[in-house]
Formats: structure tokens, sequence, C-alpha cells
């Protein structure tokens, strides 16, 4: 397959010339071998890249008979589809790129929240959630209300290396 790519890399940069208009008079397509698919699919996927290159290229196109001025439409298509899938992967990516950079600048806002107060208040579960965040921050002292009624496990998921006094209250 690698093969078959480079031969018609070459292809399209050579340009027309007579060994294409001779592979071009041997190719035979839409044979008796029946795939089992129809439709442009069908046709694109039995076409080898050095055939669509050899189509591509040739310049002539009143020479070819019907099936071949055919099969140049598909090897058309099957272009402007790869061209259009590769444009979109790119696109996908460069949205994804945009997600994670927002979510960075989202994380680093909710950030500068916490800094800029001297005071938090957040829930043991809210902690849990936001666990990656509170030890961005690094508060020093923790205070639990109800500790009581809150298993010490969970108390101690709160605890970070930045902590200095933990006071429980209740």
């Amino acid at each position: 397959a690698e093969q078959d790519q480079e031969e018609a890399e070459r292809m399209q940069c050579e340009g027309g010339d007579r060994k294409n208009k001779d592979l071009l008079m041997r190719m035979i397509r839409f044979d008796s071998q029946h795939s089992g698919r129809h439709g442009h699919r069908a046709v694109l996927e039995r076409m080898t890249p050095v055939e669509a290159a050899a189509l591509l290229s040739y310049s002539e196109v009143w020479d070819l008979n019907g099936q071949q001025r055919a099969l140049l439409a598909y090897a058309m298509l099957g272009r402007q589809q790869t061209k259009a899938k590769e444009e979109f992967e790119h696109c996908q990516d460069a949205l994804k790129h945009l997600l994670q950079e927002r979510v960075c600048l989202e994380e680093s806002a909710r950030l500068q929240v916490l800094q800029n107060n001297r005071i938090v208040g957040m829930t043991l579960d809210g902690q849990g959630i936001h666990a990656e965040l509170v030890e961005r921050w690094q508060p020093q002292v923790i205070i639990g209300e109800e500790s009581a009624e809150c298993p010490f496990a969970k108390m101690l998921a709160c605890m970070h290396k930045s902590v200095s006094h933990f006071i429980q209250i209740g």
C-alpha cells in the first residue's frame, strides 16, 4: 500500500505522460467482481492510489471512455474527500487545543478567587470534587464544622502538605 501511495505521489508530481495513458487504457473497473457494495465509496475503495493519480494527471479527458471518465469523477471526489477529512482533523485538533486552554483558564480563575479571599467556605464533598484546586491553593488553616457527623477518613482527605492547623468543631 505504501508503494502504491509513493507511486501515486510520483505520478502526480510528474504530470500526465504516455505511461499514464497506457495505465489508463488497461484499467478495468465496474467489473464482474461484485463486492456487495454500491455507490462511490465502493468504487473509491477499489481504486488504487496509482490508478487515481493516473486519472487525475491525465489532461485529455475526452480521450477517455465513459467508464474512465466516471472513474475520473470518483478520483476527484476521493481527492476532495481526503482534503476535507484532513481539514476536519486539523479543525478538530485546534478545537481540542482551545478547549484545553479554556479549562486551564477557568482553573486559573478559580484559583485566583481562592487566593484573593482570606476565608473560604466549602463542604467536604466540594473539597473532594475540587481536591486538585484546593491543593494548588495550599490553605494553611482548615476548620471542620460538624466534625462528629463526618467520618474521620473523609476529613483526612482535606489534609494537604500546606495545612498547619486543622480545627474540628462540633
